[in-house]
């Protein structure tokens, strides 16, 4: 897995969790949900880290982390309160479909960052591959 596979297919079971919790006929259910849900949820963080900390420059790494962990910390304090907001009116299954809505908005993104990586590796390698067989390209490659 790369790091952006990790983080979709980690949304996809968080997703996963998420709408058992909603479907849930038992309290055994739900708590099978929460623990998919978990299992799923615990890497996106670290690995978004990572990620965002790869596709940015030295310079700007801190300052891209900080802006990061402001917009996750936002909704770590607005979450609960929006989705008590969005069970009081609708009822608690609702609210867990909602949640699923918001981590699937993680796929699109990370799908598009996943393309860009490999568009990136590929440029990289047939560089390399120019590098190995014309030394012009060599002495240039080497400079960078």
């Amino acid at each position: 897995f790369t790091e952006t596979g990790l983080i979709f297919w980690s949304a996809v079971l968080g997703i996963f969790g998420t709408l058992i919790i909603a479907a849930a006929s038992s309290p055994a259910m739900a708590l099978f949900g929460v623990g998919v849900t978990g299992l799923g949820m615990a890497v996106i963080v670290p690995s978004v880290n990572s990620v965002l900390g790869h596709h940015c420059t030295e310079r700007q790494r801190a300052f891209a982390l900080s802006r990061a962990w402001m917009f996750g910390m936002t909704g770590f304090f607005v979450g609960p309160a929006m989705m008590g907001l969005v069970s009081q009116g609708f009822g608690l299954r609702v609210a867990f479909v909602v949640v699923a809505m918001i981590i699937a908005a993680i796929l699109p993104a990370i799908w598009a960052l996943g393309r860009l990586d490999a568009e990136r590796f590929a440029a990289e390698k047939a560089q390399r591959s120019d590098a190995e067989t014309d030394p012009r390209v060599a002495a240039e490659w080497m400079q960078v």
